[in-house]
């Protein structure tokens, strides 16, 4: 996971995972739309996102081991 957290990071990270909460669709399009809207390159929005989806990926795989018994909790 990401060492060095920035504001725009946290602000898709938070965002992704409540799309995953609500179990809705996540718009990774209308998610860097809105970051651009505060002067964020298309470009580093999209890096962003891509790690921040990353990280969810990662802890949905982790709990999913650790349900399936395949890894015992941390």
């Amino acid at each position: 996971m990401r060492a060095e957290i920035n504001p725009l990071y946290n602000w898709m990270h938070a965002e992704i995972g409540a799309c995953l909460k609500r179990e809705e669709q996540v718009d990774k399009e209308a998610l860097i739309a809105r970051a651009m809207t505060d002067g964020v390159s298309h470009a580093e929005a999209e890096d962003v996102y891509e790690e921040a989806m990353e990280d969810w990926i990662e802890v949905y795989s982790l709990v999913g081991r650790i349900n399936s018994g395949e890894l015992d909790e941390p």
